[in-house]
């Protein structure tokens, strides 16, 4: 307890809620698959947030995080160029047609970034 501008002031903090974090294997089929749709030689990092991809994981769901733009996010100014979310929907169309088919030739389809 201290004094601050006369009162006296004391706090206790309650953890009420805990989440397991979400770690997925960087050579599973499911980031394969998020590396060929973004190019190929893109890294695969941590961050430093708590994510519903937990919840999927943690459930048998393979998952992985990625997606367009960059900060700042979860802000006021939040915002993405337009051509980046085209680009996107590309990405995620070759995603979908890769961790669905399980196809390592699906850009042969015409699905590929730049294709149909």
């Amino acid at each position: 307890m201290r004094e601050h501008a006369g009162h006296d002031l004391s706090a206790e903090l309650h953890t009420t809620l805990v989440r397991d974090p979400f770690e997925v294997d960087a050579d599973s089929a499911i980031v394969t698959a998020a590396r060929e749709a973004l190019g190929g030689d893109v890294p695969v990092i941590g961050v430093p947030f708590w994510a519903d991809s937990a919840i999927f994981s943690a459930a048998g769901i393979p998952t992985v995080i990625f997606g367009p733009g960059g900060p700042p996010v979860y802000c006021p100014d939040e915002h993405l160029p337009v051509a980046d979310i085209h680009e996107a929907t590309k990405v995620y169309a070759m995603f979908a047609a890769l961790a669905l088919t399980g196809h390592p030739d699906a850009n042969e389809a015409g699905y590929a970034a730049g294709g149909r």
